[in-house]
């Protein structure tokens, strides 16, 4: 049994996403916003303050994109985990962040075995080229494939009538923009839309449903 199965207590677990409202000291936090609406939206997304049981980040690798060129110690952050006694803390591995492309040119299961081998991590996020955008499925599978004691999410892009078939490629998958008003980030204006509960109620009614298939057939 995977542990994303022992944490949720579920079969093909979703994880939703949090869009915070900008917060001090970023660019599109302006004079005369406050902490107190960012609060109060956090609220109405369907938010809880708890301790974290795992971090999903860009890890490891070399990457390149519109922010330019970043490194990835993932030596020094290992070391860190381990002087705040996170021994527990799962960690989920970007290995092609949408946006970004490695700078060693490997195939993404090649680059999920290395990985795996070096770092051990908990489980691996595969994504599209942009926020939103369908991961290609062969992708999905192409590293399920090669990593079967490991975790594989589809990382962007789930949308009501794909969360199936991606399900049933993957171990898990990471939703944030579907839940959104129109299925939409931002606004026009760059505000961040706020989760809508009936595209969160259809979908995860889609999900059900798969998993008591799922459940069906294994017995």
């Amino acid at each position: 049994m995977l542990w994303t199965e022992q944490l949720f207590h579920v079969k093909k677990p979703i994880i939703a996403m949090l869009h915070l409202a900008p917060l001090p000291g970023y660019p599109r936090f302006r004079y005369g916003d406050s902490m107190a609406v960012v609060v109060a939206h956090a609220k109405t997304d369907l938010a809880a303050t708890v301790d974290a049981v795992f971090a999903r980040g860009t890890f490891s690798g070399v990457y390149v994109g519109d922010g330019g060129l970043y490194n990835n110690d993932f030596s020094a952050l290992l070391r860190r985990r381990a002087s705040l006694h996170l021994d527990a803390l799962k960690m989920l591995y970007f290995i092609n962040p949408e946006s970004d492309r490695n700078v060693a040119p490997r195939p993404l299961s090649e680059i999920a075995c290395s990985t795996i081998f070096k770092t051990h991590p908990d489980g691996l996020c595969i994504s599209a080229n942009a926020a939103a955008q369908d991961v290609d499925d062969a992708l999905i599978a192409s590293v399920k494939q090669a990593v079967r004691e490991v975790a594989v999410l589809c990382n962007t892009g789930c949308r009501q009538d794909t969360i199936a078939r991606k399900l049933r490629l993957g171990d898990a998958a990471v939703v944030g923009t579907f839940f959104n008003e129109g299925g939409k980030l931002e606004r026009e204006r760059l505000e961040n839309l706020r989760v809508n509960i009936r595209r969160v109620r259809e979908f995860m009614d889609m999900v059900y449903r798969f998993r008591a298939e799922l459940e069906g057939c294994e017995k």
